[in-house]
């Protein structure tokens, strides 16, 4: 017969059940431990993730502006490897007043908008029209893409359209609009091809305008509105022949460049403004509505988005100072740097505190460095100039607005066939290029007047800015 247990013997021993009520759950310490872990966790993937992102984001936007200068400095170079002689023009206005970079940013910067006209000879219909309604239609076997071997060229700024196809304000006024940023300018080039007589078989339809229209845009007038919203790219020969009639072609064109006087060309208003004037940029294309100024044959220049503070430069080759002060070579003291020529900011100003505190209405003053300012002939520290050079040079190739420091001080050079032989040897092009999201950003320490001194001047301590996109310079040799 059993014995029936006695209640302490049912019942389990102290330790075991403090056992087993531990074993029931986490205590509140230990949940508090476990949710630390698991946020600090959770923070370090997502800073990983972050990071990385930040990373893919930023080589994206690297490769985005790589490939377009990339582009830029392609086409640039090929065109001017085409250049014809007889017309070679650099125009640099003087700098906008500062504006920013992006939106709601800091104004600091006074943006260049330099600009390149040249007259270009290819092969037999290399350049093709964009306007003629045939191109892009390969069904209509019957018609043939208007082309030509010559076009008059043009490298600079173009007026952005809105979304909405509207032309943006002209970014080229002095005015200071908040609402245009760097970020969002818009590069242009344009090429008006030069065409003896359309073919036959062209587009009946097409018509471009005669010889008329550009001696009158040489003669004082403005760019063409076909030119200016990109419904026309070409202009041909007058009806009737010559001596009556004007040819369509680059040596026309040079001929009537070199019968104006320089008093004209170099001037504040020369009579042949128009050819550098900018056509409208449109940022969008569409096939639906011929009207629109963004319609896919309505332009024949070919744009760069957010490219900005285009700036040129030429050179003829030589040195800054080849013998040095005393005028002895090899003596130590010369300078042999490649002497540039060009506006460029003055290095004398003194970008202060003061200045700095006030640059969104402070302008940098920016100064002329012309070819015409080397020493003369006759021995010294510029020795390689010749006689014939300081002639042709003094008043008859380059012009500027201010011959000392200040802020609105504007550039121009022009060579012609009189004066071809003096053309430069290169030409630097220094431009900023900003990705589509503004992702490219660094704090620098700006040099606004390049002087090779972080502003401010002389202090130690220099100002950081928050800069955007990327800076290229970029030296193409002329034929």
């Amino acid at each position: 017969m059993m014995r029936s247990k006695s209640p302490d013997q049912r019942r389990p021993p102290a330790a075991m059940t403090r056992t087993l009520r531990e074993r029931r759950g986490f205590t509140l310490i230990e949940l508090l431990v476990s949710m630390a872990l698991l946020i600090v966790l959770m923070v370090s993937i997502s800073e990983v993730f972050t990071i990385s992102s930040d990373s893919a984001t930023r080589i994206a936007a690297d490769a985005e502006v790589l490939a377009a200068s990339a582009s830029f400095r392609e086409t640039l170079s090929d065109q001017v490897s085409k250049m014809t002689d007889g017309l070679l023009v650099i125009d640099c206005p003087a700098p906008t007043e500062p504006r920013a970079e992006i939106r709601e940013g800091s104004r600091f910067l006074r943006l260049r908008h330099d600009r390149l006209v040249f007259m270009t000879h290819g092969d037999i219909g290399e350049y093709q029209s964009f306007t003629d309604p045939t191109r892009g239609d390969p069904t209509n076997v019957d018609r043939q893409t208007a082309g030509s071997a010559e076009a008059l060229v043009y490298f600079g700024p173009g007026i952005p359209l809105t979304r909405r196809s509207i032309p943006a304000q002209n970014i080229l006024s002095g005015l200071d609009d908040p609402i245009l940023t760097a970020s969002e300018w818009v590069f242009l080039h344009r090429s008006i091809l030069l065409m003896l007589e359309t073919n036959a078989d062209t587009e009946p339809s097409w018509t471009p305008p005669d010889m008329d229209v550009l001696t009158t845009m040489l003669s004082g007038g403005s760019l063409d509105p076909g030119f200016l919203d990109g419904t026309m790219d070409a202009v041909v020969s007058s009806p009737t022949p010559p001596p009556t009639g004007t040819r369509a072609d680059a040596r026309t064109i040079a001929d009537i460049i070199l019968r104006k006087p320089f008093s004209d060309l170099l001037s504040a208003t020369p009579s042949i403004a128009a050819l550098w004037e900018p056509s409208l940029a449109p940022r969008s294309v569409t096939v639906a509505n011929a009207n629109r100024l963004d319609y896919y044959t309505r332009s024949g220049s070919n744009f760069i988005p957010h490219l900005a503070d285009f700036r040129i430069e030429w050179t003829d080759g030589r040195r800054i100072d080849p013998l040095g002060p005393d005028g002895i070579a090899g003596s130590g003291d010369e300078d042999t740097r490649t002497r540039w020529f060009g506006l460029r900011p003055d290095r004398q100003f003194d970008v202060n505190n003061a200045v700095l505190n006030n640059i969104a209405t402070t302008q940098i003053p920016n100064i002329a460095v012309r070819r015409q300012d080397v020493a003369s002939y006759g021995g010294g520290r510029f020795a390689d100039s010749t006689q014939e050079e300081v002639d042709a040079f003094r008043d008859r190739i380059e012009w500027d607005t201010a011959t000392g420091s200040a802020p609105n001080t504007a550039y121009r050079a022009i060579w012609r066939g009189d004066t071809w032989q003096y053309r430069p040897k290169a030409l630097r092009f220094t431009y900023r290029i900003y990705d589509g999201g503004n992702r490219l950003k660094q704090g620098v320490e700006v040099d606004l007047d390049e002087d090779g001194d972080p502003d401010p001047d002389g202090t130690g301590a220099s100002r950081l800015f928050t800069r955007f996109g990327r800076r290229f310079s970029v030296v193409v040799m002329l034929p």
